[in-house]
């Protein structure tokens, strides 16, 4: 689904590629928001309640997101350089907002060096609230939680007329609503997936059509979410329906699947190239922007199967080697302070 979704982001925001007319694929982002709030609680829950200290979290997820936004943000440079907008436009306040992440206060769109970064940066700050109150989340504090940001996320959509906000800096200030409500509502379709999604999955083991063909049928109907064009009338509910229904639905399902099903190799590719076509499709239509000739559709096919190319390439050799060794280092100079941190806890105040 990730893989899918990202495919369909990079088609909306190339400039050379073709109209597809896929007008909901701004929803992509909304998808991932829910599907954060999924892995992220699996992969941290626990831990965090366990004593996994906020600093050891919020490396983790720094080492996840930043090398692939970094080399976004030095591919962006590099299609400026020795440019006039580079010399212009590119000054060291903008490049250590770019280095930490951090929003312009002026000019479209806040991240110039990387674009998709905007969700990137509300999402790392709904991991933080999440890591935060996580200890002292129930259910009933999840759904209130959950019936919060819902509240301003009709708001604000009433004020958009629809969900595709959060990017530019008019609408900046309203993003977190879009990405809260999916992120915790992806937190408890996995408390309900982990407490009961068992006898479900054990259905499921012995049907070769929901091992092999229901993930396919999820995925199509993602798909078909992403691409749709609602009449103009319909747009604003679709968008919400779509974000508090259709998708929590295919993942709800989709979290009870067994593994190992047909396709599963192709499903892995679709998964590992996800993030990294995320983070530097815009970066490198701005590189080869100036190769390609206007209205080339072969151009913008080809461009699009090597950039696929590159990412997956990029995912397994660059990015998932690159994170286990930070991740590596980052316990060892935790483990290198803990006897420190020991003694002083035993000074006496």
């Amino acid at each position: 689904m990730r893989g899918i979704a990202a495919m369909l982001v990079m088609l909306r925001h190339v400039p050379f590629m073709p109209d597809f007319g896929f007008q909901e694929s701004y929803l992509a982002v909304d998808l991932f928001f829910l599907l954060s709030g999924v892995v992220i609680a699996n992969a941290y829950e626990d831990r965090l309640r366990d004593g996994m200290s906020l600093a050891v979290f919020c490396w983790t997820r720094a080492v996840r997101v930043f090398p692939l936004y970094w080399m976004g943000c030095a591919v962006t440079l590099l299609a400026l350089y020795d440019s006039h907008t580079l010399r212009q436009n590119v000054q060291p306040l903008m490049l250590l907002r770019a280095i930490l992440m951090l929003p312009q206060h002026s000019g479209n769109p806040p991240f110039p060096l990387n674009h998709p970064a905007w969700s990137l940066f509300f999402e790392l700050l709904i991991n933080l609230l999440y890591a935060l109150v996580v200890r002292y989340l129930n259910l009933r504090r999840l759904l209130l939680l959950i019936a919060v940001f819902g509240a301003g996320l009709l708001y604000a959509q009433s004020t958009q007329d629809n969900l595709d906000f959060g990017w530019s800096q008019a609408t900046l200030l309203i993003a977190p609503w879009r990405v809260g409500f999916p992120f915790f509502l992806g937190v408890l379709l996995y408390r309900l997936h982990d407490r009961h999604g068992a006898a479900i999955t054990a259905r499921f083991a012995d049907q070769p059509w929901a091992r092999d063909v229901l993930p396919w049928v999820l995925v199509a109907g993602a798909a078909l979410t992403l691409t749709a064009a609602p009449d103009s009338e319909l747009q604003s509910r679709f968008d919400l329906a779509a974000v508090s229904l259709i998708f929590p639905a295919l993942v709800a399902l989709a979290l009870c699947i067994p593994a190992g099903g047909f396709g599963m190799a192709l499903a892995r590719w679709l998964g590992l190239l996800s993030y990294p076509l995320y983070m530097l499709h815009a970066p490198l239509s701005a590189l080869v922007s100036p190769l390609i000739p206007a209205n080339s559709n072969l151009a913008a096919a080809l461009f699009a199967l090597a950039l696929l190319g590159l990412c997956a390439l990029v995912g397994q050799y660059v990015d998932a080697p690159l994170r286990r060794a930070l991740t590596q280092g980052g316990r060892a100079g935790y483990a290198h302070y803990t006897p420190l941190s020991a003694r002083l806890k035993r000074i006496p105040s």
